[in-house]
């Protein structure tokens, strides 16, 4: 059987102070998909649209990668002063990328920025900074290693999620963010929430006829962490999720 082939989508970095800008991504999101039986394709940003249908009929499914800030024009809301950096091209390729990806009902999973960007694409909002617009907000940002799993988040019971994660209702999760959902997009339910409130993960309604995943913290930095103490890697779940359902189709 051949392996299904799955998108990721990369962010742009400058190396130091020149207009030079970088495609880059973080390794783990490769390492995670191949370790899965997946093949990863890296998918540029490129800024033209109409190319969108021929990447998707070189995919089985979509990986939407964390980042930046998402610029909140595309989700008719001014900027604040807390907002960091953004890239407008980008938000404005990956939109587009995903609700053609979503016509075609192919599987994504989205990570951290991904989850945001999904939930942007279906007409959700977004907290701009969670330490400024949502109330007794904790730490959200790891300051001990990108392996280091440090703050609680709890499973919506029955979810698709929780079945993924191997019917944990809770667990310690990493996270590098200040954005969170605000309002939720259309045909979305909320799976999981940090102790205070923070909507930790996004699936479909109609989760058993539509793979569409969300998660606000970084599974692909803890799914190669052996220790017990990270449910036997329940993080590379959501990764053979998502090659599971990119081979059935669904």
């Amino acid at each position: 059987m051949n392996k299904p082939v799955i998108g990721v989508t990369l962010f742009r970095r400058a190396k130091d102070k020149s207009d030079s800008k970088y495609g880059t991504i973080n390794c783990n999101y490769v390492k995670a998909i191949v370790e899965a039986g997946g093949i990863p394709l890296l998918i540029p940003i490129v800024n033209q649209p109409q190319d969108i249908k021929y990447y998707l009929e070189l995919i089985d499914g979509l990986l939407l990668s964390g980042g930046q800030d998402i610029s909140p024009e595309f989700y008719n809301e001014k900027p604040i002063e807390e907002l960091g950096e953004v890239d407008p091209d980008r938000d404005s390729w990956e939109l587009n990328l995903f609700k053609e990806a979503y016509k075609k009902k192919l599987p994504v999973l989205g990570i951290c920025r991904g989850m945001q960007l999904i939930n942007v694409a279906l007409g959700g909002s977004l907290y701009q900074d969670i330490y400024s617009q949502h109330d007794n907000s904790l730490l959200h940002t790891s300051i001990n290693g990108e392996s280091c799993a440090y703050h609680k988040v709890l499973i919506e019971a029955g979810s698709q999620l929780e079945e993924i994660l191997c019917c944990l209702d809770s667990l310690y999760v990493n996270s590098y963010h200040h954005q969170a959902l605000k309002t939720p997009g259309q045909k979305l339910k909320i799976v999981a929430r940090s102790d205070e409130g923070i909507i930790e993960a996004i699936e479909a309604e109609n989760s058993d006829q539509h793979f569409l995943v969300g998660v606000q913290w970084h599974p692909e930095d803890l799914a190669g962490v052996d220790d017990k103490s990270l449910s036997n890697n329940c993080f590379q779940q959501l990764f053979k999720a998502l090659i599971s359902s990119a081979k059935s189709g669904s």
